[in-house]
């Protein structure tokens, strides 16, 4: 992450404080950048933080502010701060070690590209993508680490803004870099060709966005879940279920086989249910019924409200499909639930009686039919036995 750190580590077991007052400038700077590789690698970016001020300081006295080491030594402060969150700080810092670059570097030179591409992040992540843009059009053609990871956080600024015709840009010359890169299948240029399709689809040019989902849920040997899970809700988006379903189910093995179930993912299984039971396709939306109540069972617990839910749709599915023997237990069971968790004036638990009140209504009647049905028989039986018994003219 600290580019000038990257030499390698120097694992001090003194104070860098002494090191600093007892050597050289040149070698109190190396003890202290020896020592920032150390925290960094660690994960400790506020202690790194006062010995990344001291190099600073060092290099200031060193050499002056308009030079080279002096402008790694700011976007090394700078990245401190961006790793901490403190974007208000990274800001004028990373703006200094650019201007500085910019006097002393040749044109297009790789660490002016860097910080270019390192303060268009920032602006991005304060949520200030338009004064992000124009520094992206600087670099031209680049295709850094930096330059990608700026332009694609450029894009979901503008994503966030609800802004997708101005986050198309940005977010085509992120992919565009993640290409070059990195190879076919890397998670990361799954992630950018995601944010790409959710940029069109929220612009309403699905039709671009279709083969850069597939392209990205087929990252990774199609294990890459957040591709699969942004591939199948564009499908369900647009009502296309038939091709939303293998997706999610994929989706719900990958999540199942990991732990990772939660109420999103129940919930975009009983969406794409919905889809199914309103094209009157009952018997496809069982399956997913079946699911969604698997996952808030194991999540929330098998008497929880969602369950609940889950039960109750199932049961009307089946319902619709005329199977109240199929339908009766589980809104025996959803009425258990909702009587537990707020009594009898309970609305849903009023509602799941009311369902079983019919289904034993329906269930009499279909008896009644039944006897009917069974009586007239038996009289075609008699009626046909008194004729033969009948003796023949």
């Amino acid at each position: 992450m600290v580019s000038r750190f990257a030499a390698g580590l120097l694992l001090a077991s003194v104070s860098c404080f002494a090191l600093a007052a007892d050597k050289s400038p040149d070698q109190a700077i190396k003890s202290l950048e020896a020592r920032i590789v150390e925290l960094n690698g660690a994960g400790r970016y506020a202690d790194a933080v006062p010995l990344a001020k001291q190099v600073l300081d060092l290099r200031q006295k060193k050499s002056g502010t308009q030079d080279q080491d002096y402008a790694s030594a700011l976007n090394n402060l700078a990245i401190l701060y961006k790793a901490l969150g403190r974007y208000e700080d990274a800001q004028p810092v990373l703006e200094q070690s650019l201007d500085i670059r910019r006097k002393v570097l040749k044109p297009g030179d790789a660490e002016t590209v860097a910080t270019l591409g390192t303060l268009t992040e920032i602006y991005a992540d304060e949520n200030k993508p338009d004064l992000a843009a124009p520094l992206l059009a600087q670099a031209g053609g680049g295709a850094s680490p930096e330059i990608a990871n700026g332009a694609e956080a450029v894009g979901s600024a503008y994503l966030r803004q609800n802004r997708p015709d101005q986050a198309i840009a940005p977010l085509q010359q992120a992919l565009e870099a993640y290409r070059k890169l990195y190879p076919s299948g890397n998670a990361k240029l799954a992630a950018a060709t995601s944010n790409l399709a959710q940029a069109y689809v929220a612009a309403g040019k699905p039709d671009l966005a279709e083969p850069l989902l597939k392209q990205a849920g087929g990252a990774q040997g199609g294990d890459d879940v957040e591709a699969l899970t942004r591939q199948s809700d564009f499908y369900v988006a647009q009502n296309r279920p038939d091709e939303a379903a293998p997706i999610l189910h994929r989706v719900v093995e990958l999540r199942r086989k990991a732990g990772t179930e939660d109420k999103n993912l129940a919930a975009r299984v009983g969406n794409l249910a919905v889809l199914f039971a309103n094209a009157g396709r009952y018997a496809d939306s069982v399956p997913l019924w079946q699911d969604n109540i698997a996952i808030y069972e194991k999540i929330a617990g098998p008497d929880s409200i969602a369950v609940g839910g889950g039960l109750d749709n199932l049961a009307v599915v089946y319902l619709n499909q005329g199977d109240i023997d199929q339908a009766e237990p589980l809104l025996q069971r959803s009425s258990a639930i909702y009587l537990k968790a707020g009594g009898e004036t309970n609305p849903q638990y009023v509602t799941a009686q009311d369902r079983l009140v019919k289904i034993e209504q329906r269930r009499k009647l279909l008896d009644q039919q039944k006897q009917q049905a069974e009586q007239q028989e038996q009289q075609q039986q008699q009626q046909q036995q008194q004729k033969a018994q009948r003796p023949q003219r």
